[in-house]
């Protein structure tokens, strides 16, 4: 029978954790980036 590694087990987690936040950080990063060029393009074409 195989026993599992619970150090394994938490750094897996941890990983699987942390690639979800950056992927999370990187989209919203993104979406207020692409709102902020888009409201000062709008302020642009309004002058």
């Amino acid at each position: 029978m195989a026993t599992t590694n619970p150090k394994v087990s938490l750094l897996t987690i941890a990983l699987i954790v942390f690639a979800l936040l950056t992927f999370i950080l990187t989209i919203t990063s993104y979406l207020f980036f692409k709102q902020r060029t888009d409201e000062q393009a709008k302020s642009q074409v309004a002058e």
